[in-house]
């Protein structure tokens, strides 16, 4: 007779490296782009008091991870990128949680940049630049 499983764990269960945390300033502009918003994780992040290599997925650059975020992401969020956490032999990758901070976006004022070019105008018939 086979032995019965259990129906919370995934065909991958067994051994998993560790989870790891990381977090993220994003600006507002990222929030809904279709094409994702890359974000620099180091290949190696803190965990136990020592650092852990993490696994790098299909859509990683091994420096940068893509994040695909909702245009109305709660204040908060955190995203969970499973497999693409902490990197143990002999275990499946474990978890990247991302904590992402949205970071507001300075508007640039169309008076601001006719401003700086009217100096810089101004400067450069004088001789000054």
């Amino acid at each position: 007779m086979a032995e019965l499983g259990n129906i919370l764990e995934g065909p991958g269960s067994g051994p998993c490296g560790p989870d790891l945390q990381f977090h993220a300033k994003v600006p507002q502009t990222a929030l809904g782009r279709g094409t994702g918003y890359a974000v620099k994780v180091p290949l190696q992040l803190p965990t136990d008091g020592g650092l852990v290599s993490r696994a790098v997925s299909g859509m990683d650059d091994g420096q940068h991870v893509q994040l695909h975020l909702p245009p109305q992401l709660p204040e908060g969020a955190v995203l969970r990128l499973r497999g693409q956490g902490g990197v143990r032999e002999g275990a499946r990758p474990g978890d990247l949680y991302v904590h992402i901070e949205v970071v507001p976006t300075r508007p640039v004022w169309p008076w601001a940049v006719a401003a700086v070019t009217l100096v810089g105008a101004v400067a450069a018939v004088m001789g000054m630049i």
